[in-house]
């Protein structure tokens, strides 16, 4: 499958590993974003933040959009199912769910041929390997000590402003 099939076309289908893979990229693309624009939550965003967040979602959208499509093909829906997302706090579950985890039709159905020969599609809920769980534990300790830092260092920040604040 050629890329601008994959990321403009409605028709056809995609494996969950495509689907994972596309939700990586785009997550890891929003968070070195949101590092680059060195945004905070309790800041005030300048125009720039917003126009550059505006344009990554705008060309991020298509391509998810028939990423999803595709994948809710190989699973035997319509690509309508996709709106089933708007409904309040089931609906990105269930799409979770819909996308992430439930295996592809065996052989063709009515969206055509499966993206793998028939057999090649793990059945059943996706058990990631050892060395992803690990990667995962890694990420997890990594994000944790930098949180633990970035609270450290707002205490002692708030620690030195009181300091000096303080008459003596």
């Amino acid at each position: 499958m050629t890329w601008t099939r994959l990321f403009f076309s409605f028709r056809g289908r995609v494996a969950r590993r495509v689907w994972w893979a596309w939700l990586l990229f785009t997550v890891l693309g929003l968070c070195t974003l949101v590092l680059v624009l060195d945004l905070e939550a309790d800041a005030d965003p300048r125009a720039e933040q917003i126009a550059a967040l505006v344009v990554y979602y705008a060309l991020v959208a298509l391509p998810s959009l028939a990423i999803e499509v595709k994948r809710l093909h190989d699973t035997g829906r319509s690509g309508w199912w996709w709106f089933v997302r708007v409904i309040p706090l089931i609906g990105p579950i269930w799409m979770l769910l819909l996308l992430g985890f439930l295996p592809s039709t065996p052989g063709n159905n009515r969206f055509g041929e499966p993206t793998r020969p028939p057999g090649r599609e793990p059945r059943g809920p996706i058990v990631p390997p050892r060395s992803l769980q690990r990667l995962g534990v890694v990420l997890l300790t990594v994000v944790g000590l930098f949180t633990a830092v970035q609270i450290l260092g707002t205490l002692m920040l708030a620690v030195a402003i009181a300091s000096l604040m303080s008459p003596g």
